[in-house]
């Protein structure tokens, strides 16, 4: 079978600061520990089939906690990210970076359904964060101060 690559493009709100921080139901600064394999987002686990969305698979995610808005007693934490490659088939969320471990992100999360019918967090919007600089979808880099300030100023979900 040869490999497809199968994309999304999030087309919802402009991807600032203001208009993100209240949509979301935490927004954590963390390093990624450990990305786990993608599995398929259905009922069953099993392929949903057609038509085909970056949302239908999920990776979880391990995140050291540097910062949160809602949890900031939490050290570490567990969160949804879309994507992944199952098979030869990859699926990609346009506008998402690459997640390594070791690497610093913002994350802004929302509870989703997942597979066995519970909710967690899950990721809507990764911004990569380095030397103290989030760098931003719209906004471009922003301090990391100037960052958590705003996201703590802004109202919540």
């Amino acid at each position: 079978m040869d490999p497809k690559t199968y994309s999304t493009s999030d087309d919802g709100v402009d991807p600032t600061i203001a208009n993100l921080a209240p949509a979301a139901d935490d927004i954590v600064v963390g390093t990624i520990v450990d990305i786990g394999d993608p599995e398929w987002n259905s009922v069953d686990g099993s392929d949903p089939g057609e038509p085909r969305s970056a949302d239908q698979v999920i990776r979880p995610v391990t995140i050291r906690v540097n910062a949160a808005r809602e949890t900031p007693e939490v050290s570490e934490m567990l969160v949804l990210a879309p994507g992944g490659t199952i098979g030869c088939q990859t699926f990609v969320l346009l506008g998402f970076p690459e997640l390594r471990p070791g690497q610093q992100y913002a994350m802004f999360l929302t509870h989703a359904g997942v597979n066995d019918g519970s909710t967690a967090l899950a990721t809507f919007e990764i911004w990569p964060v380095a030397d103290s600089v989030v760098d931003t979808a719209r906004e471009g880099a922003v301090p990391l101060d100037e960052f958590l300030a705003r996201i703590g100023a802004a109202p919540a979900r």
